[in-house]
Formats: structure tokens, C-alpha cells, sequence
């Protein structure tokens, strides 16, 4: 016959075994949602930094300047490109008015700064001003038809979350021409792929990079 105190016991230890087998359980759904997690933002991520040869145009993407900008100086005094171009970007209200400098002309003094010589900084004025990634590649494919003797190979460098889908629209924008594009991604200081939603502005930033890329198959798929 069993006593009450073996009941007990045995209560215990299947209550027991319960409660760490659903600890179990939540440890690691928790451990799949943060690698799930961390993949989103690292699947945003096209760097073809080993495929880039030594030489060649960089064009750098307009938004987030200054990490863009910065990055570019790193890239032209590794000597991996040799001219660093770059568009007019939609002026916003304040820009108008003349009260802070457009989005080019900060570039400029940011590569500036970093000690790259106006003679390898040239920003494309005129009717090229660009709206959105698109428009960029457009324009950037326009400008390199134009030049007789401009290398094959070029560089793009934009932010690391914005790396995969500004490539894939320069890869249909350039499906046509001979030119090999190569993105190089800028870090971006407090947003990094594998914690992208511990923080409000990475979380944002990659949050609305999906959103653009749901757009961006839509629309030019």
C-alpha cells in the first residue's frame, strides 16, 4: 500500500519535472525568436568588400551621411576606389530656405575632414536630383554611360540595413550594361544586425527597410 508521504513525493516530482520542462520550452522559444530575430537584420546585409577590386568609382548613397561619408574616406584611402561621386538629394523645407546646407554639400565636408582631396570628390549637380534609391541608380547609370573611360567595376556605399535592397536595384537598374556593381556597407553607430530590436531607432530602421523592400517588389518587381 502506498503511503500519503510517497504520493507526495511522487506529486512532486512530476510537478517538478512540469514546471522545468515548460522553463525548457520558453528558454528555447526565447533562443529561436533571438536568432530569428538577429537573421532579420543580418539578411538586410549585402557586402561584396572581398569581391571589390582596387580603383574604381564609389558612389555614395544620400541619407545617413555622415557613417555613409565617413565609411567612403575609409574606402578611398584603403585605395579600393579612386573617385568618390555622389547626387543632389531632395532639399527639405529647411534646405530651402538656405538655413542648413543640402545633403551633398555635407557630404563634401565630411569626406573633406576626413582628408579626402577635392580632386577624387565629385558631386553631380544639375538635373539629377534623386527622390529615392531608384532614382539614384538611374541617375548614377546615366552619368557612367556618359564617361569614355570609367572602370566596369563600381563601389555603392549605403547603410548595412539598406545594403541588400539598394544592390538588388542596382542590379536591374545595371541588368543591361556591362558595369559590375559592388555594395560596401557602412556601420551605423548604436544599430547593429544581431540586436536590431533592443532599441528603439535600429529597431525603426530595420522595421521600415522591410517595409520599403515589400514596396520595392511590388512595385518594380
Amino acid at each position: 500500500m502506498v503511503s500519503g508521504r510517497s504520493k507526495n513525493r511522487g506529486r512532486y516530482r512530476r510537478s517538478l519535472w512540469k514546471g522545468l520542462s515548460i522553463i525548457s520550452a520558453i528558454v528555447l522559444v526565447l533562443a529561436v525568436m533571438t536568432w530569428v530575430f538577429a537573421g532579420l537584420g543580418s539578411f538586410l546585409i549585402r557586402d561584396d568588400a572581398s569581391k571589390i577590386a582596387k580603383g574604381r568609382v564609389g558612389l555614395i548613397l544620400m541619407g545617413n551621411l555622415v557613417q555613409r561619408a565617413e565609411h567612403a574616406a575609409g574606402l578611398w584611402h584603403d585605395g579600393i576606389v579612386e573617385t568618390l561621386v555622389f547626387f543632389e538629394a531632395e532639399s527639405g523645407i529647411l534646405q530651402k530656405k538656405g538655413w542648413v546646407p543640402s545633403d551633398a554639400r555635407l557630404t563634401r565636408m565630411v569626406l573633406t575632414e576626413r582628408g579626402v582631396p577635392s580632386s577624387s570628390i565629385l558631386h553631380i549637380v544639375g538635373e539629377t536630383i534623386s527622390t529615392s534609391t531608384q532614382e539614384e541608380a538611374r541617375n548614377f547609370r546615366a552619368w557612367l554611360l556618359e564617361q569614355p573611360d570609367v572602370a566596369k567595376e563600381v563601389v555603392v556605399v549605403t547603410s548595412w540595413y539598406h545594403t541588400s535592397r539598394a544592390g538588388w536595384i542596382f542590379d536591374k537598374v545595371f541588368a543591361d550594361q556591362e558595369f559590375i556593381v559592388k555594395m560596401s556597407p557602412a556601420p551605423t553607430p548604436g544599430v547593429q544586425p544581431e540586436h536590431w530590436w533592443q532599441n528603439e531607432r535600429s529597431f525603426l530602421y530595420v522595421f521600415e527597410e522591410y517595409l520599403k523592400w515589400a514596396y520595392y517588389l511590388y512595385r518594380y518587381s
